[in-house]
């Protein structure tokens, strides 16, 4: 029985959309690859005309669907296991029954074809990949309200105005509560945001007001709005609820923990049976923010790679974790200068104000963490970075032994 072919017509369109890549100095030509013959006349063709690079695929179905999105270190070691006649290979044989050809493109170092193959997976959104897809997890941030008496929200976007924000991190009913604890272990406001602020020894406030607050009755906040605090004892809190999301004060896990044994001993288990809770969503979100959010935050250097496509040596420009470009190794006067130029933006970028020196974007949060797990995985490699500090003394240098 003949295979079914995909439309001619969707073809061209598809393949302009694989090749679309922000990374236009390590971009190559993009191929298809047809089914048809038998599994081992496939494996034949795979074997003798694909290079021995890195690379990505996408598995193609009749309709002009994208079903699936690879990448390997070596394409045709793996690509051949999509004909194999094993029984081992069930996975690979049904993507193969799904599809009726794929996409590929060399790419020339493994991490860049890593980082590729998540770019597609989030513009084809496969139905047969399970990571990678932007709905597959949810990130939001941490951030602190910028009003006049300061408190702490899980938020999904960047909010143009801020006092403070920390993250990505996953959006689930832990990091949510945990947010929600920080509040409450530092006393902070959680009423809304058109709640009038009556510090203690303010000239406009009312001679009394009605406690409302059943937060205030608790003690449990400071009650800005009923006058219970000054102003000064306000932002100390806040600001000790600061240092702590930004890891410079561990002494809150010693405080929950002796309290909770406290009343504990006093039999309100209820209290102590919180108070674990909270120290459990403290850790998670403060291991989340110390192994990504504080590595992100220096993450800027420049990490020079070979091309395996073409043995030149490539420079890998990393912002806050994320990839600005790859460009080849400027030797040229005007190569350098462009290259100069891109590094300073990206330095005047890092200490502005806005929310991009703080974070990163949700849609590069995947490809930061592919960077970051790089970097534990193949320890050696961090040794060949060098700082945009760095980069830009070796352009100079350059520029003057040219002229």
């Amino acid at each position: 029985m003949a295979r079914k072919q995909v439309n001619v017509e969707t073809l061209p369109q598809l393949t302009s959309m694989f090749d679309e890549c922000g990374w236009a100095a390590v971009s190559s030509d993009v191929n298809w690859f047809s089914f048809h013959g038998t599994l081992r006349s496939m494996r034949e063709r795979v074997r003798s005309s694909f290079p021995e690079y890195p690379g990505v695929y996408a598995m193609v179905n009749a309709q002009g669907h994208v079903v699936y999105v690879g990448m390997s270190k070596q394409l045709p070691k793996r690509l051949q296991t999509y004909f194999s006649s094993t029984t081992k290979r069930k996975k690979e044989s049904w993507i193969r029954r799904t599809a009726v050809g794929f996409l590929w493109q060399p790419f020339p170092h493994p991490l860049l074809a890593r980082l590729r193959e998540r770019e597609l997976i989030r513009r084809f959104r496969p139905m047969i990949n399970v990571q990678g897809h932007p709905v597959q997890m949810k990130v939001g941030y941490i951030v602190a309200t910028q009003q006049t008496a300061e408190s702490f929200q899980m938020v999904t976007e960047i909010p143009k105005q801020h006092a403070g924000i920390w993250g990505p991190v996953p959006v689930n009913q832990l990091t949510k509560s945990a947010v929600e604890e920080l509040n409450i272990q530092f006393g902070l406001r959680d009423c809304p945001k058109r709640t009038a602020m009556y510090f203690n020894g303010d000239k406009q406030a009312p001679d009394t007001v009605p406690i409302t607050c059943m937060r205030a009755e608790l003690k449990t906040c400071l009650a800005p709005c009923l006058g219970s605090c000054t102003e000064g004892k306000y932002q100390r809190a806040f600001k000790s609820a600061k240092s702590f999301l930004s890891g410079r004060s561990q002494k809150v896990f010693s405080q929950i923990e002796e309290e909770m044994t406290k009343v504990a001993l006093n039999r309100q288990f209820e209290l102590a049976a919180r108070l674990r809770d909270r120290t459990k969503g403290f850790r998670y979100v403060n291991d989340h923010l110390r192994r990504f959010h504080d590595w992100s935050s220096r993450a800027n250097f420049i990490y020079p790679v070979q091309c395996e496509l073409s043995q030149a040596e490539l420079w890998v420009i990393v912002v806050r974790g994320i990839i600005v470009d790859v460009v080849p190794t400027p030797k040229e006067t005007e190569d350098r200068t462009q290259v100069a130029s891109m590094i300073e933006t990206s330095r005047k970028q890092l200490s502005g104000e806005s929310a991009k020196r703080n974070v990163s974007e949700p849609g590069d949060f995947e490809a930061a963490r592919i960077l970051f797990r790089w970097f534990q995985k193949e320890s050696d490699e961090t040794q060949k970075q060098f700082s945009l500090t760095q980069a830009l003394k070796r352009l100079n240098a350059n520029k003057r032994k040219a002229s």
